[in-house]
């Protein structure tokens, strides 16, 4: 997931996820393109909504945020294509906020990707 930000001083901020274990890689990385100022979020859980439906069916979105909003879960990032839509949130309510999920959109377990 790839996130471009405006601050308020004009400058562009640029967030992207990686696994855990590539964390210190991806900043080493940035540090050599010569990006000094880096931090690292190690506690984020990445949830996403799939599927080639959601260019015809509307409120996919609606219904993803207000599921996460009545369970008082944050979105820290929002990244979005056409087929998809991506949120980082506390990786202590990723769990709780994945079986929000299932439940919003009726989905049986089993059809389901959960990744460590």
């Amino acid at each position: 997931m790839i996130v471009q930000n405006v601050a308020m001083e004009g400058d562009s901020l640029l967030s992207f996820t990686v696994p855990r274990e590539s964390a210190e890689r991806a900043v080493l990385a940035v540090q050599n393109a010569g990006i000094a100022d880096v931090s690292v979020e190690p506690s984020l859980a990445k949830l996403s909504v799939v599927g080639v439906g959601m260019r015809t069916h509307t409120g996919v979105a609606t219904r993803m945020f207000a599921a996460l909003a009545e369970r008082g879960i944050n979105i820290n990032l929002i990244n979005t294509s056409e087929v998809r839509i991506n949120v980082g949130t506390d990786v202590s309510r990723g769990r709780e906020a994945l079986e929000c999920l299932r439940e919003a959109f009726a989905l049986d377990t089993n059809e389901l990707k959960e990744k460590h």
